[in-house]
């Protein structure tokens, strides 16, 4: 189980301000998105006319996370950061996940981001953060 309390969301770079995109969210993050105060939270990614700060996405295929990656990456705002939440190899080996951190971080580099940072997010998944390369 997730703790979503203000350090964590701190270390994802989730303040009362910003912008927060949920893509496939897990409960937790639903319940949170519900009680989030100050913090903008957007689930419908065909109706949002506007960049975000900070995404979350829990893809659930190889297809999904190849599809997914260039459209949210055009939804982030300068320094924007997109955080891919996958199981660890032992669980995506048990539940037969057809992608591994390889292809998550291929997808990124793909369309310019660079994995800088990685964080736990509870027993069996974990986010690698990505942002826009530096010129």
């Amino acid at each position: 189980m997730i703790l979503l309390d203000a350090d964590f969301l701190s270390k994802l770079g989730i303040s009362n301000d910003t912008k927060t995109l949920l893509v496939n969210p897990t409960k937790e993050f639903i319940e949170w998105e519900k009680i989030s105060g100050g913090t903008s939270v957007f689930r419908d990614l065909n109706f949002l006319d506007e960049n975000v700060d900070v995404i979350l996405f829990w893809p659930s295929s190889e297809k999904e996370l190849s599809s997914m990656v260039p459209t949210l990456s055009n939804k982030l705002n300068d320094g924007g950061k997109l955080w891919i939440i996958v199981p660890r190899k032992e669980v995506a080996l048990a539940i037969n996940m057809d992608f591994g951190w390889e292809h998550v971080q291929k997808e990124g580099l793909k369309v310019g981001l660079v994995d800088n940072e990685q964080l736990k997010f509870d027993e069996d998944t974990y986010g690698t953060q990505f942002v826009f390369r530096k010129n």
